[in-house]
């Protein structure tokens, strides 16, 4: 699978405009469970090493990036799609 960056990046803005209608979102969960990265796609073993994570956490760190001296990590990428899943559990709930 080759991914374009270029239309990666309008399909994300085409994702933040279609988000923002809602102007904001009130998660009540904050601890999920996530599966490790060299587990996550092996789909011929049953991952039992679960890890806990924090979208509270993962909050803070991503508004650190609006300081634009914060260095981007690949890290922020897994904190900005915990909370964007999140955020699709919300809309699917509010739009059935």
């Amino acid at each position: 699978m080759l991914i374009n960056c270029n239309e990666l990046e309008i399909v994300i803005r085409r994702i933040s405009t279609y988000i923002s209608h809602y102007n904001e979102f009130n998660i009540n969960e904050d601890y999920y469970w996530d599966v490790s990265e060299d587990l996550k796609y092996v789909l011929e073993k049953r991952p039992v090493d679960l890890q806990v994570g924090s979208l509270h956490d993962d909050l803070v760190e991503i508004m650190k990036l609006l300081n634009s001296d914060r260095i981007v990590t690949p890290v922020d990428l897994n904190r900005l799609s915990a909370i964007l899943s999140k955020i699709s559990q919300l809309i699917t709930k509010d739009k059935l």
